[in-house]
Formats: structure tokens, sequence, C-alpha cells
């Protein structure tokens, strides 16, 4: 009786013992995903403040930074050892590691070498988009649901689209109104150079997607998850848009702000991203699928780059703070009262929670 007792114990002293040794791995790999996710971006910066005082154009450092979260994941994958050599999971991982260093190697020589090298970023982004996909369209289906990456939910991703384009037009619509525009002025946006481009996104989406897919399977896929199960359903997205407005601060800085007007940029980045937050994790719950976000993600900078003439040295002030808050509010803050984004039961699992159950 009383080794069984002592046994007892033992049992629920290992089970203690292996939850908070779980814990701790669990806290030390978020402080590595935001060391990562951030530490680079920030040390990016040198080069990207060095190309502009040059007069070089700097767009090659947003296409690299957007790749930084999942390149972030995919250590923590690997030091978990959750990922088998053999499988094209592995190999799908060893490709876009390889991406991120050839892009981080393009970035810091570009102030010296200059524009000549900027086609490897092109070139880096269409290669690893297309051997990507067909490495995850073979890649074995239990992989690829542990992994987050599986290719199914496909009609509920395409309700999701839609439900952004809308929003998007409606985003547009609204911020049109605010600045004073009339509604014929709204309309001769739409000539046939716009109505072409809005066409070829969709052939487009397959040969740009992974700097996108890098963005959301750092946020969506590993962070949301995590937040939300420490911090509770709201709070964890909510935290999550200040997160990754904050991210954004170099580029805010140095690419999207004149200069002058940076910490209002900030501001707007901030408050745009929790809005972007909640109707994000509205997406990913409803469908399950990292390819909802990505697809949104991808829409939203392809569709400010078509009616947008240049995103690169605004001017920024409280007006424009004002207008993003009233955009946000009315497309996409709302969606906080959807059972996708407050309901416990609808949380996605952790990395942990995958691969471990």
């Amino acid at each position: 009786m009383k080794d069984s007792m002592l046994n007892g114990v033992n049992i629920e002293d290992n089970s203690n013992d292996i939850k908070e040794k779980s814990k701790n791995t669990e806290n030390n790999d978020l402080m590595l995903f935001m060391l990562i996710s951030f530490l680079i971006p920030f040390i990016m910066a040198i080069p990207l403040y060095l190309a502009k005082e040059k007069g070089l154009d700097t767009s090659i450092y947003p296409s690299l930074q957007m790749f930084i979260p999942a390149f972030a994941v995919m250590y923590i994958l690997f030091k978990n050892k959750y990922i088998k050599k053999d499988s094209n999971m592995f190999s799908f991982m060893i490709l876009y590691i390889i991406c991120v260093v050839i892009l981080c190697i393009t970035a810091i020589l570009y102030p010296f070498v200059g524009e000549s090298i900027s086609f490897i970023t092109n070139i880096v982004m269409i290669l690893s988009s297309i051997v990507g996909i067909s490495y995850i369209w073979v890649m074995d289906k239990h992989l690829k649901e542990k992994a987050g990456i599986s290719l199914d939910s496909r009609k509920k991703v395409l309700i999701v689209s839609l439900i952004f384009i809308t929003l998007f037009f409606s985003r547009f619509l609204i911020a049109f109104l605010i600045e004073k525009n009339s509604i014929k002025e709204i309309i001769s946006e739409f000539g046939v150079g716009k109505i072409f481009a809005l066409l070829s996104l969709i052939p487009s989406f397959f040969l740009v997607y992974m700097p996108f897919f890098g963005e959301e399977y750092g946020w969506r896929y590993y962070l949301q998850p995590v937040l939300q199960k420490k911090f509770g359903m709201v709070k964890g997205v909510i935290l999550l848009g200040v997160i990754w407005g904050l991210w954004h601060l170099p580029l805010n800085i140095l690419f999207y702000s004149d200069g002058k007007t940076w910490m209002f940029s900030v501001c707007i980045q901030i408050i745009f991203c929790i809005g972007m937050s909640v109707l994000f994790s509205f997406a990913y719950g409803y469908t399950k699928s990292i390819w909802s976000v990505v697809i949104m993600h991808f829409l939203n900078n392809s569709l400010v780059g078509v009616f947008s003439n240049s995103i690169e040295n605004q001017s920024y002030d409280v007006e424009r703070i004002i207008a993003t808050i009233v955009v946000v509010v009315l497309t996409q803050l709302w969606f906080v009262f959807s059972k996708y984004v407050r309901n416990e039961n609808f949380r996605m699992p952790t990395i942990y929670e995958r691969f471990n159950s």
C-alpha cells in the first residue's frame, strides 16, 4: 500500500515536471520567435537607411521583412525536432531558409552594389513560390495538417476572400468619401488598366505568395494561438495586432513615411494591424486554413498597389489617424463579435498541441 502511494506521488510529480518543462519550452520558444522576428528587420534597417540615403529604390526591404516570421517558426520546428529529415516539409523548410539567407545577403550588399542586384529578390520570390507549392502539393496530408499548411477548405477560403474584397472596396469608398472626393471621381478610378491589373492578380498570386505566407505562418499559425492561450481569445488577437504593428517600425520610419511624420505612421500602422488581426482571426478560425489569410494579405497589399500611386515617403497627420480609426471600426473591428474570434472552442491549436497530440 505504501509503495502504491509512493508510486502515485511519483507519477503525479512526473506529470507536473512534464507540464512545467512544456510550459518553459513554450515560453522560451515565444521569446525566440520574437527575437528573430524583430531582430533581423531591425538589423536590415541599417542597409535600408544607406540605400535610401543614396536614392535607391528600397522596395526590396519590405519583401525581405515579410519572409522573417515564418523563418522564426521554422527554426522553432527544427529546434523541437518536429519535422523529419526525410519529409517534403523538411525540404520545403530548407528551401525557405536558403531563400531568406539569399535575400539577407542581397539586402546587405544592395546599398553598395546598387539596383543591378534588385532582380534577385523577384527571382527568389517567384522560384520559391513555384517550388514551394509543388512540395506542399505532394506532402503527406497528416503532416500538412500538423504543419498548418493543408490545402483543404477551399470553398470557405473562397468565401472569406470574397468577403475581404467586398470589405476592401468598402474601405476604399469610405476613405474616398472622407477625403471629400465625389462618386464620379471614385468611378473614374476603374479604368481599363485598373481592371486588367485586378484580373491579373489571380495568376500572379501563385508566383508571389511566398512573402505573404512568410508573415501569416508566423503571425497566425504560430503566434495567434499562443497569445490566445495565454491571454484569452480577444486580448490575444488585440495584442497580436499591436505586436504586428510595432514589427513594421523600421519600415514606418524609413520606407512608408517621409521621415518627419513617422510617429503618425506608426500609430496608423498599429490601428490598422489591430483591425486586420481581428478580421484575419475570424477568417482563420472559420476556414481553419492558413491559406485564407495568406490570400487576404496578398489581396490587401496588391489592391493597395493597384489603387495607390505610391506607398513610400507618405506624409501623415492626425486627420489620417482619425480616418484610419473610422475605416477600421466600420470594415474590420466589428468581427470581434464573431464566435470565431471570441469563443475558446474555435481557438486554433498551438504548434505544440498539433505535434504532441
